[in-house]
């Protein structure tokens, strides 16, 4: 799994919005499934930066709000 993490990881950074749009109290993140993994991200479109603040099984990658 880890490498599919990766392989994720190299497509945000090429197409950072590649995530879906999260809501609720995760407005403004973004996640991409990777196998039963989450990566969820924030995404700067003005200083084109992309934060990586979890990688979390699917189980409870939106439980708590990593920011």
């Amino acid at each position: 799994m880890a490498d599919a993490v990766v392989v994720a990881l190299g497509l945000l950074e090429r197409g950072p919005e590649v995530g879906h749009l999260l809501g609720g109290r995760l407005r403004g993140l973004r996640s991409p499934r990777v196998g039963t993994y989450r990566i969820v991200y924030q995404l700067d479109d003005d200083q084109r930066i992309v934060r990586v603040l979890a990688v979390r099984r699917r189980s409870n990658a939106y439980t708590t709000d990593p920011r």
